[in-house]
C-alpha cells in the first residue's frame, strides 16, 4: 500500500507566484491545493486539514496573519504547520507572523531549492515521511558546460 503524499495548502492572490509554487512543490513530489483568499485558506484547511500552509501575508477579504490565528485557535487545525511565504520581509513583519502563530518564515522571492528545503525540514518533524525526502535537486550554478548526467546535485529535507 503506497502513503498518500504530504498535501501542502499554497497561498497566494497573485497568480504567477501560486504557478511558481505550484510548480515546485509538485516537482518536490506534494500535493497542491491552493486559496487565493484568507478566508478560502481557513476553510480549505478545515476541510482538507493540510499537512503544511505556505500563507501569505496580504491577502484579501482576511490577512494571512488573521487567518492563521484562526487556524492555530481552532482544535481541528491548530496543529497544521504555518510557514509565512511572503514579500513583507521587515522585522516587524516576522514578528507579526510568529503572533500570529506562524511556525516558520519565507521570504520572497525564494528559490525552489530553499522552499522544498524549509517544507521538508518542517515536515520532518510530523509522523509521516516527507514526500522530498530522498529527492534530488541540481545545483544549475554547479552545472554549466558539464555534459548531462555529470551535474552535480543537493539532497533536500535530509540531514546528514
Amino acid at each position: 500500500m503506497t502513503e498518500r503524499r504530504r498535501r501542502i495548502l499554497l497561498t497566494d492572490d497573485d497568480e504567477d507566484s501560486l504557478h511558481i509554487y505550484r510548480t515546485i512543490l509538485e516537482h518536490g513530489g506534494f500535493e497542491v491545493i491552493e486559496a487565493r483568499t484568507g478566508v478560502e485558506a481557513v476553510e480549505r484547511a478545515r476541510a482538507l486539514l493540510p499537512d503544511l500552509i505556505l500563507m501569505d501575508a496580504a491577502l484579501p477579504l482576511m490577512d494571512g496573519w488573521r487567518a492563521t490565528r484562526v487556524l492555530k485557535g481552532a482544535a481541528d487545525t491548530r496543529h497544521i504547520l504555518v510557514i509565512a511565504l511572503t514579500a513583507h520581509v521587515l522585522g516587524a513583519d516576522r514578528a507579526h507572523a510568529r503572533q500570529a502563530g506562524c511556525d516558520g518564515f519565507l521570504a520572497k522571492p525564494a528559490s525552489p531549492r530553499t522552499v522544498l528545503a524549509e517544507v521538508c525540514r518542517f515536515l520532518e518533524r510530523a509522523p509521516a515521511p516527507p514526500a522530498c525526502a530522498a529527492r534530488t535537486l541540481p545545483r544549475p550554478e554547479l552545472e554549466a558546460g558539464k555534459p548531462a548526467g555529470q551535474q552535480e546535485c543537493v539532497r533536500v529535507g535530509i540531514q546528514p
